[in-house]
């Protein structure tokens, strides 16, 4: 080959490389993942059926209703893209988005709604929150089966109008539709194996008692801001196996810390330790169909006898507080202690003592409970606490059953099955009622077998006073009759104490706890060229 033909031969070589290095796509990057503990398996993530706080972090990921909340934990405007409402009609009417679709691509409009609200009070559902919307007309009527759903006070205008029409005025409405059993369903899910969402995630995979592993949602109206591609929930029930992940990196934000951890976290780990108050109360629920609790007396001496200060103070992860009422503190409403709360412990003994002698439990004659929970660390320390504190200071037996989640729930769930469950409510909105409505006599999470006709009577007409002072007070009166009755037992209002990896960038605390992963970016480091990778 001549020298000069060479040289053409080596540089039309080196141009069809580059041209095929130009030709060939970029090599796409793995997608970024963040791994969350979630101390128990969902059980379901269907929103109309689903109970605890495990099930619902993960369905603010996949859902999203009319209303949705900002990091601050605000109300923002959600599928419904502005509202208004009627005072003389009742009526609110929501726009919703023309951009909102399904997570397989399907136009989600005003029907969706209907039917979805139809379907989360029917009595074929069997939703256990579904007299939370209570305030929409016919509500009570359709989930007693009195009248089919289609008789319920909300209709489609057009594709994008959506009507609901209450019962009366109701202050605090709005915020019910951030409630799950708001959020819409696919018209396949009664139907298909498949989940079909419109949230801002999708479900990719789901491994039983293993993780439940979710996808961005390429359909989600918004899904250019979402900025990590996958959310893998772990259900770590140990709070002392979750911190030892996390301390391995090999989880980005806790469920909780351990007991007894605090003051250590806070040293340790002070840029990744958050703790906020969080608008629940831990309780003791009483079944008072029973023979030995339906005395409002021995409920009482059992309440009395429990030293709460040791519990928030030696066992509770942090940062809760004493609970001698049912609702935590809330600006404006009254905070509502019985008398012998005032008491010292052991004056609360002594007279607890007296009255379980006069309903004639003595050494000879004890007190026999059983003692349902779950099997969490935490709750298991709780609970051996409370068993302790009866058996020493009152004539009483305690047995301690402790379950998996999903069979805890089930036993709780059929009310007749236990004595004395351990259980909390988180206020699903930030307004007194969403403590106040558990105590219905028909509301899916009275799960004590109590009942009082003044007790729904003042329920009724706080839900439809409209002045905020007025309506407390009536709410106030409602809790006097509970803490007189006591078919529960509150011990503390919740604290949300969490370990959050300081490359999560858009975290924030609140009352009401509520975390949504699209608000969440990792930080990335001087020098770093991409995020840590799933496994």
């Amino acid at each position: 080959m001549r020298p000069d033909s060479a040289l053409r031969f080596v540089a039309g070589l080196a141009l069809a490389v580059l041209l095929t290095a130009c030709d060939s796509p970029e090599p796409k990057p793995a997608p970024t993942e963040i791994v969350i503990g979630n101390s128990a398996d969902p059980g379901t993530l269907d929103p109309h059926r689903a109970e605890g706080v495990p099930a619902r972090n993960i369905q603010r990921d996949l859902f999203e209703g009319l209303v949705a909340r900002n990091r601050a934990g605000d109300l923002v405007p959600g599928v419904a893209a502005e509202w208004q409402y009627d005072a003389d009609t009742l009526t609110w009417t929501f726009s919703l988005r023309d951009d909102a679709r399904w997570s397989n691509g399907d136009p989600l409009t005003a029907d969706d709604f209907v039917r979805s609200f139809q379907r989360a009070l029917s009595p074929n559902t069997a939703g256990v929150v579904s007299e939370t919307l209570l305030p929409i007309r016919n509500a009570a009527a359709v989930i007693a089966g009195d009248v089919p759903p289609a008789e319920l006070g909300v209709s489609a205008a057009d594709a994008l109008t959506l009507k609901i029409q209450l019962e009366g005025p109701t202050p605090y409405f709005l915020a019910l539709l951030d409630h799950p059993s708001t959020v819409p369903v696919h018209a396949s899910t009664d139907e298909s194996a498949e989940l079909v969402s419109n949230g801002a995630y999708r479900l990719l995979e789901w491994r039983v008692n293993d993780y439940v592993l979710l996808e961005r949602n390429p359909h989600y109206r918004d899904a250019a801001s979402v900025a990590i591609d996958r959310v893998r929930f772990l259900p770590i029930s140990d709070m002392s196996v979750e911190l030892n992940r996390f301390r391995a990196g090999e989880l980005d934000i806790t469920y909780g810390i351990p007991p007894g951890r605090m003051a250590w976290l806070a040293e340790q780990y002070p840029d990744a330790l958050r703790v906020n108050p969080w608008f629940g109360v831990y309780y003791l629920g009483l079944n008072v169909d029973d023979e030995s609790l339906n005395d409002p007396g021995v409920r009482r001496a059992l309440a009395m006898a429990i030293d709460r200060e040791t519990l928030v103070e030696s066992i509770t992860p942090g940062g809760e507080t004493v609970a001698f009422s049912w609702v935590p503190a809330f600006d404006g409403y009254p905070l509502v202690v019985p008398g012998w709360a005032a008491g010292t412990l052991q004056q609360r003994q002594d007279e607890a003592r007296q009255i379980l002698a006069r309903a004639g439990y003595d050494e000879n004659n004890k007190l026999s409970l059983d003692i349902l929970y779950n099997n969490r660390d935490r709750d298991q320390r709780i609970m051996s606490a409370v068993a302790a504190m009866w058996e020493e200071s009152l004539p009483v037996e305690a047995q301690l059953d402790a379950r998996e989640w999903k069979v805890y729930l089930g036993i709780k769930q059929r009310k007749l099955a236990t004595q004395v469950f351990r259980s909390g409510w988180i206020g699903e909105y930030q307004d007194p009622f969403t403590f106040a409505e558990v105590f219905g006599s028909t509301h899916g999470m009275n799960e004590f077998n109590w009942a009082s006709e003044r007790y729904d009577a003042l329920l009724a007409q706080a839900r439809e006073t409209e002045d905020t002072a007025a309506r407390f007070r009536l709410l106030a009166e409602a809790e006097r009759i509970v803490l007189d009755e006591l078919p529960a037992i509150p011990l503390f209002h919740y604290a949300k104490a969490r370990l959050v990896s300081p490359r999560v960038e858009g975290y924030s605390t609140h009352p009401l706890d509520h975390h949504y992963t699209r608000h969440l970016s990792f930080r990335r480091e001087a020098g770093e060229h991409e995020d840590r990778r799933p496994d």
